[in-house]
């Protein structure tokens, strides 16, 4: 009984969904056009201790997604303009800028950051987002099911053996 029992209560665990409350764990896909370049799309996965630098030796942006933030830094080398980024994951499902100046908007998994920084402005905006939260599948239902169930029959099982026994 007690190993069928820790069976199935490590068969669940083992086949369990984890719910995200933040963005840790997701990954990001991050597309940044200035004046005198654009960048290849780069991807990275939320906490992994990363954040994406671009440098056109004009202007350094640094983008780094916290758990629930976005912080995104340009340092302007003396001159610069208006940089175009966008930040794509499919578990986004709000953003709010909390500082700063940027026009932005956001639509469907895609949030799009316009700076429009006139000529040597250095900027720092912080926003703040929400993600899509994981539900279990109709097949978690069945398993969590069938695990009960099979917790159920052993101790059905056991409770007649024992009377099966005293008899």
């Amino acid at each position: 009984m007690k190993r069928s029992a820790l069976l199935a209560i490590l068969w669940l665990s083992v086949s369990a969904t984890p719910l995200l409350a933040d963005g840790t764990g997701t990954t990001v896909t991050a597309y940044i056009q200035d004046f005198v370049a654009s960048f290849s799309p780069t991807s990275l996965v939320i906490g992994g201790g990363q954040e994406f630098l671009f440098n056109d030796g004009s202007v350094q942006i640094y983008a780094s997604f916290a758990a629930s933030t976005l912080t995104i830094t340009e340092d302007h080398n003396g001159f610069g303009f208006g940089t175009y980024m966008t930040f794509t994951d499919p578990d986004f499902a709000g953003f709010t800028e909390t500082s700063g100046i940027d026009d932005y908007s956001f639509s469907g998994d895609v949030l799009t950051v316009d700076t429009n920084s006139g000529v040597g402005n250095n900027l720092t905006s912080i926003f703040s987002y929400t993600t899509v939260t994981s539900t279990p599948e109709p097949s978690s239902f069945i398993l969590l099911g069938s695990g009960i169930l099979m917790c159920v029959s052993a101790v059905l099982y056991r409770r007649r053996l024992a009377a099966l026994g005293s008899v």
